[in-house]
């Protein structure tokens, strides 16, 4: 992949899934629901990706409990064009050691 300047949100999201496919994921349900939310993104004037719209998406009655899912990963890779945080500040919070005096 080259620069994210004059890309969309649809083409950021047809590599992303190329790129997973190549490393051997299937994305079936994965693919259609990250592109069913690049659809809404795009019908509702998104340009980039926000938690507000992926919030508004995702509780919608039609899409279930489940429909976060797709964009969680995604807003983390695309961390460029996004407001979310990244994968790797995430992962550094996850990775702390524990406090052994602390009680749990």
């Amino acid at each position: 992949m080259t620069g994210t300047a004059g890309k969309s949100l649809r083409e950021h999201a047809g590599e992303y899934l190329a790129m997973r496919r190549a490393l051997g994921f299937k994305l079936t349900t994965f693919g259609w629901r990250l592109m069913s939310f690049v659809t809404y993104l795009e019908q509702n004037g998104h340009a980039v990706i926000t938690a507000d719209a992926a919030v508004t998406w995702a509780a919608s009655p039609a899409r279930g409990s489940t429909a976060i899912s797709p964009a969680r990963p995604a807003g983390g890779n695309w961390s460029q064009a996004t407001n979310s945080p990244t994968s790797s500040s995430r992962a550094s919070r996850q990775s702390r050691p524990r406090n052994p005096m602390k009680r749990q």
